[in-house]
């Protein structure tokens, strides 16, 4: 299991990433020793760790477990995806 300095510096270059394509994100506690990153603006994002190996990520309602050993780039995707989802439908309305 990586140290949480060792999450935080991959959480950190993930979010730098996601912030390029112009979307908002969060890093948080999550259960136990585990950091995890999340969409801020979608009611219920998914939430992507960085334990062991590369990216995983978490569904939040039921706590899923959605996609594991994701790389950078893929990890980034998902939260970019669900922000500009979750920004259309805020504008939509």
């Amino acid at each position: 299991m990586r140290t949480e300095d060792e999450q935080r510096a991959g959480l950190d270059e993930l979010a730098r990433l996601i912030m390029r394509a112009r979307c908002n994100s969060g890093i948080w506690p999550g259960r136990g020793d585990v950091l995890y990153l999340a969409a801020l603006g979608p009611p219920e994002p998914s939430e992507v760790c960085y334990v062991i190996g590369g990216y995983d990520v978490w569904g939040r309602r039921p706590q899923t477990l959605l996609a594991v050993n994701l790389t950078i780039d893929q990890a980034a995707e998902v939260v970019i995806r669900e922000y500009r989802e979750w920004k259309s439908a805020v504008a939509v309305t």
